[in-house]
């Protein structure tokens, strides 16, 4: 007898809703015979079908029939309407997103490696956006390219579904019309079967039968026989059918459980379970079963079945003979062993020595301990072949076994419920082959995974306030060096005070879905995570209530490591952001916490390097006072900085080598809002653009900026307002054009500007409409050096620099003017000129082009220091001082304004060469 297949039949695809729908039924008792009553009415349906959806038997074997017509069909040749050009399988059972299924088709079209880069790049650039995997829609070009490929072919799509809902496929690329020649015939993979759906297997010839309540059993050739009663009798049933594979038994009771009968599996050697006498069991599972305790202990017979057993499953039923190491020693071949509800993980003891080939197993739920403590400390010293280990809800575990870095194939580690462990340590104390880590609070999840999977979410246990009262202990997890670690699941944990995540292989962590309701978590540490994309804070709301962090320490290049004795515990109540990262695109992840931090009553502290260097960054020099001599080792640091001078060793012959006009003010000191840009950096140029990213960081956010080694053209894009920044540093930058493209509209609070060695540089702040006078207005110490292309400065706008005290422009050869007047200004400027109230000290160094420093009028009456050498073209008055400490060379033409006269100016020669020449 066969069964009845259902086809559903869209007779054309269009956007419209009048999509003609007709349902058919084929008959068919196996895969095979499916798939070919699917080949036979093909040929005979209208031209209009299109789409065929496929229902299986009764949402059965969907995946096999698809599979087998995918197999066969390029070898079909019986009728023309089965021949096609291209056979594209897309088995998107595990569901992801509809990118994902994009991807498939173009890797099962083997599409140019281009079309798979353009997915790459967009599934990287969402990873950094935090874009949940699932909502990731389909690319259009992508879709444009499939579409061109699959043009003017003839093509039969088969698709497997593993969503909930159904697709447009032509959205995908793959194109279908009303009166084209392609087809698809596509399934979903599972459906919610209800009772309804199983009446008919009692009709089907041989493989199931399903009894329920007062069902009485009829002999037959069943392999899949299912039971399920309130009643306390097996109506007629008292042996299995030799050809049963599969024998399912559950008691709808809650008080004693019923005794099977007599010879129930005598006859039944393809069953799997069948028991004891069998020599090919593969499979024993028993639910809420009980010892009778009347076996014969001595009949080594009746156990010949554990030597094949590859699953034993045990819930809640205590079989003493079959856990005991006489019995585990019979089972050489076992690949999984769950115990719920019985033993607790001290039993992991027994299992040293024995089951050489276990690669799963779960200890979960006990409801009783061991009297006395055991030593587990070796339990995994043989287990490397293990690979999902479950201790969930094992409450009275304080520590996990030692040997477990043993367990060097271990990928799932589930802890579950676990409440008195008080910390887990990752080096030597886990291997760091897991790739899945669970510590779920809230207790063990109602069901596990068949596959190398965190329990699904659904199955987790509600948070209830029973188990808000629970005691949870751990305050420390480390899973440091556990290089494979990418899928983490941790909640409830109160007590969480440090979370090590250091060299794991994470890409995303989400503390929405990944680390959930850990309010005392204070320390993260992501340390050589050169995987990271991103990390999802908690909204603004949640983040008050749920996240308490005071330090996050990360450092994305690889192969970076950090002694913990080198970082500095923060004590306080701020939050402290300590950050080196390769991937300029992670900053818009700390962009999101910097902002809530800013935004609640804590305060903010970070660090923030941008950089791929291997060599740590480290701090920005402290800053020192201005003066024209520097130590012995700044010194050696300069000169390695600064060009060496043509001819410095016939300088040396006339004595005048070493110049006090080489001292130069150190960098400025690092603040506690600090950014560092340095070579290695990637997706720099792009980033700087980014509001929610490293551009808004730097204009939001940051005290202090340092730049340095990186080929951007511009530093600041417009518009920049940077009105928390003081200090800003930048050097050996050799493409920037300017440091500011266009000039600032805010910038109220900076303080000091040092720049050096920007080749390509024309002038630190380009001209244009300003938009306020406040800008510069805090500017204490301007100081350039060695910008070879700099033709002015800055342009003024303003009749005042009411803070700047000191001037430093040194080897820039080609600069005319320190300050320029802008393109628009007041007319005052023109008459009274700029004041510089707080200017005291001048220092210009071999500056040949320059003209003047100022294109106006330049009032300096605090000025105290003027130097000035080598700079033979400036003929125009000095400012207007009330000093006479001023050092000009002698064959310089610079005029002085009145009230200062020439013999209060200390000279200074120009040096003179030999008259024989010395050069070699």
């Amino acid at each position: 007898m066969v069964s009845c297949l259902e086809l559903e039949v869209v007779k054309y695809i269009s956007n419209s809703s009048n999509n003609g729908r007709v349902n058919m039924e084929i008959f068919a008792k196996d895969v095979d015979e499916a798939r070919e009553e699917i080949f036979r009415v093909l040929p005979m349906m209208d031209r209009s079908v299109r789409i065929i959806y496929f229902d299986g038997w009764g949402g059965f074997g969907v995946s096999a029939v698809l599979r087998s017509i995918a197999k066969v069909l390029p070898s079909v040749r019986t009728a023309p309407e089965l021949c096609f050009d291209r056979i594209i399988h897309i088995d998107c059972s595990e569901w992801k997103s509809e990118r994902t299924m994009q991807r498939l088709i173009a890797e099962e079209l083997k599409l140019d490696h281009s079309v798979i880069s353009i997915l790459d790049k967009q599934d990287e650039e969402d990873d950094f956006s935090g874009v949940d995997e699932s909502s990731r829609s389909v690319i259009e070009r992508v879709g444009l390219m499939i579409h061109q490929t699959l043009r003017g072919s003839k093509f039969m799509m088969i698709f497997l579904n593993g969503s909930d809902v159904e697709f447009d496929v032509g959205a995908f690329g793959p194109p279908f019309a009303r009166f084209g020649d392609n087809m698809m015939i596509w399934a979903f993979k599972r459906r919610f079967l209800t009772m309804d759906h199983w009446k008919f297997m009692k009709h089907t010839e041989p493989p199931f039968l399903i009894l329920q309540d007062d069902d009485v059993y009829e002999e037959g050739p069943y392999r899949w026989i299912s039971v399920t009663s309130r009643n306390t009798k097996l109506h007629g049933l008292q042996t299995i059918p030799t050809a049963a594979s599969s024998f399912f038994l559950a008691f709808e009771r809650s008080d004693y459980p019923i005794p099977l009968p007599h010879g129930l599996f005598e006859h039944s050697n393809n069953l799997a379970p069948p028991f004891l006498k069998s020599h090919r069991l593969r499979f024993l599972g028993l639910d809420c079963c009980i010892d009778d305790q009347t076996g014969d202990g001595e009949d080594h017979t009746e156990w010949a079945s554990l030597y094949s057993l590859w699953v034993l499953h045990l819930s809640y039923t205590d079989w003493n003979e079959i856990l005991s190491e006489e019995k585990m020693d019979l089972m050489t071949n076992i690949k999984e062993l769950n115990i719920e509800g019985t033993r607790c993980w001290q039993y992991t003891a027994d299992l040293q020595g024995r089951l050489p080939n276990l690669q799963r197993l779960r200890i979960i739920k006990p409801t009783c301990q061991w009297e006395t403590s055991r030593d587990v400390g070796n339990s995994f010293m043989d287990k490397a072949r293990i690979e999902i280990l479950d201790l969930s809800g094992n409450t009275e575990m304080e520590v996990v076994p030692t040997s477990l870095s043993k367990a060097s194939g271990l990928r799932v580690l589930v802890l579950d419920g676990c409440d008195g462990v008080e910390n887990i340590d990752g080096p030597g104390g886990l291997p760091s082959s897991i790739e899945s880590f669970s510590f779920d609070g809230y207790g063990p999840a109602f069901e596990w995974t068949p596959s190398i999977e965190l329990p699904f979410k659904h199955s987790c246990p509600p948070t209830t306030t029973e188990t808000n009262n629970r005691d949870i202990k751990v305050s420390k997890i480390s899973l440091a060096g556990c290089k494979q670690l990418k899928n983490l699941f941790l909640r409830g944990l109160p007590n969480l005070l440090e979370l090590d995540l250091s060299g794991t292989a994470i890409k995303i962590l989400d503390f929405e879905t990944m680390v959930v309701q850990v309010p005392g978590l204070k320390r993260l540490f992501l340390i050589g995570c050169e995987h990271l994309r991103a990390i999802n804070f908690p909204g603004k709301s949640d983040f008050e209530r749920n996240l308490d962090l005071e330090l996050l320490y990360i450092d994305t290049r690889p192969g970076a490591a950090c002694h913990r004795s080198t970082i500095e515990e923060n004590n306080s109540s701020q939050l402290q952001v300590n950050a080196i990262i390769a991937d300029a695109r992670l900053v818009r992840s700390l962009h999101s916490l910097i902002y809530y931090g800013m935004n609640s009553p804590r305060d903010v502290c970070f660090d923030i390097q941008v950089t791929s260097s291997p060599v740590s960054v480290g701090p920005v020099q402290p800053e020192a006072p201005c003066s024209d001599k520097i130590g012995h080792s700044e010194e050696e640091s300069l000169n390695q900085l600064v060009p060496a001078h043509r001819y410095s060793d016939v300088s040396s012959m006339i004595g005048d080598a070493s110049l006090p006009m080489q001292a130069f003010p150190p960098p400025p000191m690092k603040l506690d809002r600090h950014v560092e840009i340095a070579e290695g950096s990637h997706f720099l140029e792009s980033e700087l653009d980014k509001y929610r990213g490293l551009g808004g960081l730097m204009d939001l956010y940051a005290e202090s900026l340092h730049v340095h080694d990186v080929p951007v053209c511009a530093i600041v894009p417009p518009p920049f307002w940077g009105n928390k920044l003081r200090h800003f540093c930048v050097e050996r930058c050799s493409k920037v054009d300017a440091v500011f493209q266009t000039s600032p509209d805010g910038l109220l609070k900076l303080e000091t500007l040092w720049v050096s060695h920007l080749l390509m540089a024309r002038w630190i702040c380009s001209k244009g409409y300003h938009f306020t006078g406040g800008t510069f207005r805090s500017l204490q110490h301007l100081h350039v050096r060695s910008c070879p292309s700099l033709q002015f400065v800055l342009p003024v706008w303003f009749p005042s620099f009411p803070s700047l005290k000191t001037l430093y422009i040194i080897h820039c050869s080609n600069l005319k003017h320190i300050f320029t007047l802008d393109n628009e200004y007041p007319e005052e400027i023109a008459v009274q000129g700029v004041l510089f109230p707080k200017l005291t000290t001048i220092h210009l160094h071999d500056l040949p082009e320059l003209q003047q420093i100022c294109e106006f009028k330049m009032v300096a009456p605090a000025v105290k220091t003027i130097v000035i050498r080598r700079c033979w073209n400036l003929c125009h008055p000095l400012p207007v001082v009330a000093t006479d400490d001023i050092e000009i060379e002698k064959d310089g033409c610079v005029e002085v304004d009145a009230g200062h006269h020439p013999d209060s100016w200390t000279p200074r020669y120009k040096m003179k060469l030999p008259r024989v020449s010395v050069l070699r």
